[in-house]
């Protein structure tokens, strides 16, 4: 098995509320928890309106199947309406 966990921090430019932020995430947070092997929680700033850090956890039985999974989730990433301010992907072999 391989493992990587994936640590991204967003920041929310404008954002007003908590409901917006989440709203702006929703999305990401829905497309990647419904994906086999991968699973996305926000673990700080969680009140914060103007960022926030999610970390996602991504298990595969292959090499090529882990880079495969980790190319969805820089992809689903870059569709969150925010700004990437820090990105770092720690695997576990």
């Amino acid at each position: 098995m391989f493992l990587s966990v994936v640590i991204l921090t967003f920041r929310y430019p404008g954002c007003r509320s908590l409901k917006e932020k989440r709203h702006r995430t929703g999305g990401f947070r829905e497309r990647l928890g419904r994906q086999t092997g991968i699973a996305i929680g926000e673990v700080r700033d969680q009140s914060s309106l103007k960022q926030g850090e999610w970390h996602v956890a991504v298990l595969a039985n292959s090499r090529a199947l882990l880079d495969q999974r980790l190319a969805t989730v820089e992809a689903e990433a870059l569709r969150v309406d925010g700004v990437i301010v820090g990105q770092k992907i720690e695997r576990i072999d």
